[in-house]
C-alpha cells in the first residue's frame, strides 16, 4: 500500500514541523489541508477533488492498513474532536468525522500554506491566510465553491473563483459565458452573460445575507446564484430578505409559512415572476439551488475530471 507521505520540510515561524515527533497529528492535518484547499487526490486510479467528490474517510486519504489506522491513527482524530479542532457533520448524505473547524483552519493555513503553493495551486492559494478563500469558511462551503466552478469549468465558461477575498460582500465566484456575438462590417461585438455565485452554509448570518444582497442588487448587470445546505434553508433565507426593509426586496407569495414544503424548482419560479412584476423587486438573486442539487448536476454529467484540475509532480496525490 502506499499511503500519503509527509513534505520534507515544514517550516513555521523559524522552526521545522517535521522534526517533531507528532507525525500522525502532521499527517491527519496535512491530508485535511490538501483536501479542503483543492489538492486532486488519485487514489486507486480514480480522481478525487474536493469539487467532485464526496470528502472520503481520513483513512482513505492517508492510505494506510486498518490495522495501523486503529493502532496509530484514530486516537489522533479523537483528540482532535475532543479539542474541538475537527467535527463530525453529514455533507452530501454522507457523515464526515473530520470538518475542520475555524480555529484549526487557521492552523493547517499557517503550517501548510507554502505547501499548498508547491502542489500547483499558486493562482487559488489566499497567502494572507495560506488557505484557498477564506479561513471563515468551513468544509461545506468550499464544497459548495468548488462544485460551482467545475460545473462552469467544465461548460467553458471562464470562471473567476475567490475574485476579491477582501471584500466581504463580494460574490465567492464569478463566471461569464458568450451571450450573443455581433458583426457589423469588420467589427465584432461580444455580449457576455455574467454571474456571481454565492454559498450560504450553516455559518453565515442573516446580516451578513442582507450586506450581500444589497451589494449584489447595486450591480444589476451581473445575475446572482445562491446556494444552500437545502429547500428549508433557501426558502427561509428568501423570507429574511423580504421581511427586511433596508433592503428593498419583495416576493411574490413570501413570507413562506412552511419554509419545509417549497421545492427549489418552485422558489424559483417566484423569484422569475417577482422579477417580471413591477410590483415585486428582488434584482440581488436570480435562483437558488443548494449543494445536493449541484452535486447531482456533475455527477449525472459526463467526461473525466483528471484535464479540469491542475496537475504538477506533487498533484494529484497519489493514494492507494
Amino acid at each position: 500500500m502506499t499511503g500519503l507521505k509527509l513534505p520534507d520540510r515544514i517550516v513555521v515561524n523559524g522552526v521545522d514541523l517535521i522534526k517533531s515527533e507528532k507525525r500522525p497529528e502532521l499527517l491527519l492535518s496535512y491530508a485535511i489541508a490538501l483536501w479542503y484547499n483543492g489538492v486532486p487526490f488519485l487514489i486507486d486510479g480514480t480522481l478525487n477533488h474536493i469539487g467532485c467528490s464526496p470528502p472520503p474517510k481520513l483513512r482513505t486519504l492517508i492510505g494506510c492498513s486498518k490495522k495501523r489506522w486503529d493502532n496509530e491513527y484514530e486516537p489522533v482524530l479523537k483528540r482532535f474532536q475532543k479539542a474541538g479542532n475537527i467535527k463530525e457533520e453529514t455533507i452530501l448524505r454522507r457523515k464526515v468525522r473530520w470538518s475542520p473547524q475555524k480555529k484549526y483552519r487557521r492552523t493547517l493555513g499557517e503550517a501548510f500554506g507554502q505547501v499548498m503553493i508547491d502542489h500547483g495551486l499558486q493562482s487559488s492559494i489566499n497567502e494572507s491566510v495560506g488557505l484557498v478563500g477564506d479561513w471563515n469558511e468551513s468544509l461545506r462551503h468550499r464544497m459548495g465553491v468548488e462544485r460551482l466552478q467545475t460545473i462552469h469549468m467544465r461548460a467553458d465558461h471562464s470562471v473567476t473563483p475567490y475574485p476579491d477575498v477582501t471584500n466581504k460582500v463580494a460574490p465567492d465566484i464569478y463566471w461569464k459565458s458568450v451571450d450573443s456575438v455581433e458583426m457589423v462590417g469588420t467589427s465584432v461585438t461580444t455580449t457576455f452573460d455574467t454571474w456571481g455565485g454565492e454559498v450560504i452554509t450553516n455559518h453565515n448570518n442573516y446580516k451578513m445575507l442582507s450586506r450581500k444582497y444589497n451589494s449584489f442588487a447595486s450591480n444589476p448587470d451581473c445575475r446572482y446564484i445562491w446556494v444552500f445546505d437545502d429547500r428549508h434553508h433557501a426558502a427561509n433565507a428568501l423570507n429574511q430578505l423580504d421581511h427586511g426593509e433596508k433592503q428593498g426586496c419583495s416576493l411574490i407569495h413570501a413570507p413562506y409559512s412552511k419554509p419545509w414544503n417549497y421545492s427549489i424548482k418552485t422558489l424559483n419560479e417566484y423569484i422569475t415572476r417577482s422579477q417580471n412584476n413591477p410590483d415585486y423587486e428582488c434584482t440581488g438573486i436570480d435562483q437558488v439551488t443548494t449543494l445536493t442539487a449541484l452535486q447531482d448536476q456533475i455527477s449525472a454529467s459526463d467526461g473525466s475530471h483528471q484535464t479540469m484540475y491542475p496537475l504538477t509532480e506533487t498533484s494529484p496525490v497519489r493514494v492507494n
